[in-house]
């Protein structure tokens, strides 16, 4: 009898369902540091500035 009806088709589910935990998780941690650390706000402005000129100008990108 090999598998049940019920596992048909859900060969990926659990990888999918750990993934989305994981990222989940990450985004959380990421907020929170964004938050409450400095540190991480100033880096994330500095990263946002270098992109914008990047996509502005794509020759004087890093």
């Amino acid at each position: 009898m090999g598998l049940s009806s019920r596992n048909i088709g859900r060969s990926g589910q659990s990888s999918v369902e750990l993934m989305l935990l994981i990222s989940v998780f990450v985004v959380g941690i990421v907020a929170a540091g964004y938050a409450l650390v400095p540190s991480i706000r100033s880096g994330f402005q500095t990263l946002s500035q270098g992109a914008a000129g990047a996509y502005v100008e794509p020759s004087r990108a890093p």
